[in-house]
């Protein structure tokens, strides 16, 4: 096919005259379908543009349509139409004028932003014994949060269901601080989720399993509501917070209650095909070996997390379960290993070293990638490093090994729920464009 027409048009005919002749019937069927294609091209190219001034203000906060254009390569002329359709749909209000003398001729530039009230999400973190939630507006800004103490493990699946439910519609009845409608619900959980992103299928802060609180919710709050483990939001939270370190590749481990890991992979959050996968905490690290929370033995968690060492400093019986121990434990803990305690150390020892085969199997599979560390266990990081490179370097052959690079982000609180807002407030962005594509 050439400039809109198909080679090798059938022959004339004797038609009468008005009539549609064949050669001409397939030639306006030709240049119909290109006229789809070419059309569908310009809508993916508009689509496509949309995206990116969404994310350089998702990203940047407030910029004018010069900066705008700065940012995300785009010409004036496409830069000005796009943002002024926005700003009829209500997706972005325009801030006052810029301070100080215009430069060169013309007005000050003023700066797009966007709607604060064009939507909002709710952000829940599901933890042990606490349930989380954060109120977040289209701008990416909190309005309101609250907490519900709960203990989780008691309760049977409508009680827990109801419990999150009332949560999330309480956080909306009193939140002090207009947010716009409610767009999405953004759920996060230690354990396995499903890959639609819909169900919790197992956790270890849950006595229930296979509860779908995508379907419950959305019936309920008459929105989409996606769930995720919690590690996956880090991912999410670390790819916006710092991008030149977090890109393409990278993990995410969540040390302390429990393991886990997020993998991001050539720039999304990696998932399996049923579930969420990457059940780095649950991976097996010594055959038969101590008992883990999952009820199975030998995980890298039953060696790492906080129950692991502190059964390991006090010389409990690895086959059995602990209760988490309280805080002070763990600091008390912590002051023994770097006095010199020889049981302390060797917890930290063996913790280590779970981690550092863990990590050796990943890069064996995938290659070397950033490492980020977060949780409470992170304030023992310089108690579990030896062990931790000496078993990354065991498990590894000497050509594989690459270099181990790592830093400590603390708080996973905060990286979750960055994270369920980005995700959440990306989603809208899609379904914005999206619906562009629908109206047109």
């Amino acid at each position: 096919m050439r400039g809109g027409t198909c080679a090798g048009s059938f022959a004339r005919t004797s038609a009468g005259a008005g009539a549609e002749v064949p050669g001409r019937t397939l030639e306006k069927a030709c240049t119909n379908g290109s006229e789809k294609i070419r059309k569908a091209t310009i809508d993916l190219v508009r689509e496509n543009n949309r995206a990116l001034i969404l994310r350089a203000l998702r990203r940047g906060g407030a910029q004018s349509r010069t900066a705008l254009g700065r940012v995300t390569g785009l010409s004036p002329a496409a830069v000005s139409g796009i943002t002024s359709a926005m700003l009829e749909e209500g997706l972005l209000v325009q801030a006052d004028a810029q301070s100080g003398p215009a430069k060169g001729r013309g007005r000050p530039q003023v700066k797009l932003s966007l709607n604060p009230l064009h939507g909002s999400v709710v952000a829940v973190m599901i933890a042990v014994n606490r349930i989380r939630l954060k109120l977040i507006d289209y701008a990416g800004e909190e309005r309101a949060e609250s907490q519900v103490d709960v203990a989780a493990l008691e309760l049977q699946r409508g009680d827990f269901i109801r419990t999150i439910g009332d949560a999330v519609f309480t956080l909306l009845e009193e939140s002090p601080l207009p947010a716009g409608p409610l767009s999405r619900i953004e759920i996060s959980v230690q354990g396995i989720t499903d890959g639609a992103g819909a169900k919790i299928l197992w956790s270890p802060v849950l006595r229930a399993r296979e509860i779908d609180l995508g379907r419950r919710f959305s019936r309920r709050f008459g929105v989409p509501v996606s769930v995720m483990n919690d590690c996956a939001a880090m991912t999410e939270a670390l790819q916006w917070i710092d991008p030149p370190r977090y890109r393409e590749r990278f993990a995410a481990v969540l040390i302390g209650y429990g393991v886990g890991m997020g993998l991001f992979i050539d720039g999304a959050p990696f998932v399996g095909l049923r579930d969420s996968a990457v059940e780095f905490g649950h991976m097996n690290h010594v055959p038969e070996g101590a008992l883990c929370r999952c009820g199975r033995r030998g995980c890298v968690e039953a060696y790492a997390a906080d129950y692991a060492i502190w059964r390991r400093a006090r010389g409990l019986d690895a086959a059995k379960l602990v209760a988490p121990p309280p805080v002070e434990e763990m600091a008390r803990i912590e002051e023994l290993a770097r006095a010199g305690d020889e049981g302390a150390r060797a917890a930290y020892r063996e913790a280590g070293c779970a981690i550092g085969f863990g990590l050796g199997r990943l890069f064996a599979l995938i290659g070397p990638v950033p490492v980020a560390f977060t949780g409470s266990g992170t304030r023992a990081i310089d108690l579990l490093e030896e062990g931790l490179r000496d078993g990354f370097e065991q498990s590894l052959v000497e050509d594989l090994r690459g270099e181990l690079v790592f830093e400590t982000l603390g708080d996973e609180a905060t990286l979750v729920f960055k994270g369920l807002a980005m995700a959440a407030l990306n989603r809208l962005d899609t379904e914005d464009v999206a619906a562009l594509q629908v109206s047109t």
